[in-house]
């Protein structure tokens, strides 16, 4: 068990951490002000869920409050400043015997700033929610929408630039019906890739035969070139992915928790090599000209 901890400390070294930098961060007076007490939240609103699993979803989506201004700024300011601070720390540790003490402090520092990404995802997926219904309407499935615009929630989150004095929700917003728009429209150029030529004896509706041979095709398509980009990974990076994404044998995707105690470490372990996997996957996609649609 110790072992494994100090192996992912060393790998964590090895790991270049993503933020999006401030002058804020290099004041004299930065970490007093940026680690300061939170500002006030807005209550919770009462909202009864529906008895369906989509109002379920909804009644929990839409209980919390939209951040305020200060409070984006806030939580926004100190996850990135955290996210600085820790590569900061990696980039002057000696590599060759980088120190633990450092190293748990790194570590302590992006389970912060994770658990800063989630509060501020918890309080912004009522923004999907109209989208992916929008987007229901014009075709796309509620489910597929939603897991889409929960995706491009979390790229804006990690992209967005407080500094610049826009509203984090007009930019979420802004995004996700990018997404969700790119998302419909690969949809719609796959139901109409395939059109028989010939008429069919079968006893199924023409419509039906391509839309179930394009969305038949897409999956293959899309799996091989998945596999392809988890080839470009370490083992230990592939299987966290594939448990967690449910690519492993039983089809079940798994808990970071669950997937912590199979490799004995913490679930904040395995999301950070989670997250760092994504971002080589997106790289690789990138380069492949695969595009935003492999983009977590």
């Amino acid at each position: 068990m110790i072992a494994s901890v100090e192996h992912n400390l060393h790998d964590l070294a090895e790991t270049p951490i993503e933020f999006i930098p401030s002058g804020d961060f290099t004041k004299s007076n930065a970490k007093k002000q940026i680690l300061a007490d939170a500002p006030p939240s807005l209550p919770e609103r009462d909202i009864r869920p529906g008895q369906s699993e989509f109002g379920i979803y909804f009644g929990t989506a839409c209980r919390l409050p939209l951040l305020t201004r200060d409070e984006e700024i806030y939580y926004f300011r100190r996850m990135n400043f955290l996210k600085w601070r820790a590569e900061t720390q990696r980039h002057a540790l000696n590599k060759s015997r980088p120190s633990q003490k450092k190293l748990r402090q790194i570590s302590t520092d992006l389970e912060l700033a994770t658990h800063d990404l989630q509060f501020i995802a918890e309080h912004n997926l009522r923004l999907v929610v109209p989208l992916a219904m929008k987007a229901e309407a014009n075709g796309l499935p509620v489910w597929e929408a939603i897991s889409e615009g929960n995706t491009a929630l979390l790229r804006a989150i990690r992209k967005f630039d407080y500094s610049r004095g826009f509203r984090f929700s007009t930019y979420a917003t802004w995004a996700i019906t990018r997404s969700l728009s790119r998302c419909d429209q690969t949809n719609h150029r796959d139901r109409n890739r395939f059109t028989p030529t010939e008429p069919t004896a079968l006893t199924q509706h023409p419509e039906d035969i391509e839309s179930q041979t394009a969305e038949e095709t897409r999956h293959r398509t899309t799996l091989a070139a998945v596999k392809h980009l988890l080839a470009s990974l370490d083992k230990r990076s592939q299987t966290v992915l594939s448990l967690r994404y449910g690519l492993n044998a039983d089809k079940n995707p798994m808990t970071l928790k669950d997937v912590g105690e199979r490799f004995g470490v913490s679930k904040e372990r395995i999301r950070q090599i989670e997250m760092a996997a994504i971002k080589v996957l997106e790289s690789q996609a990138q380069k492949n000209g695969v595009g935003d649609s492999f983009m977590l």
